[in-house]
């Protein structure tokens, strides 16, 4: 549209905004894919949530692409609210509710 229709002239994205677009879509397909597949279950119980959660925390703190990291302050505030809704989950009833799930408690 910058290139075709003069209104859109000053939008104009350069390769380099596209590149890391695609670094960005990139680092976020797992949060997007979690979030489907919660989304899709009729019924997301805490069992499965609180592994969810820990496997994106770790994530976030282990993403060590070059590409990456050049978004370090925005990853670190994203990291910072996701820690806030993650301490919601962390106690003994969430805990428990995964050690008895028969699917997670060997494997959590």
């Amino acid at each position: 549209m910058s290139e075709n229709d003069s209104e859109f002239k000053n939008c104009h994205i350069s390769e380099n905004d596209w590149k890391n677009l695609d670094i960005i879509c990139e680092y976020l397909k797992p949060f997007n894919e979690t979030t489907k597949d919660l989304s899709t279950q009729k019924n997301s119980s805490i069992c499965i949530v609180l592994p969810v959660f820990n496997a994106l925390s770790h994530y976030m703190l282990s993403s060590k692409n070059s590409n990456i990291q050049k978004f370090e302050q925005c990853i670190k505030k994203m990291y910072q609210k996701f820690s806030k809704y993650s301490m919601r989950l962390k106690d003994d009833i969430s805990y428990f509710a995964v050690i008895l799930d028969p699917r997670l408690n060997i494997k959590y």
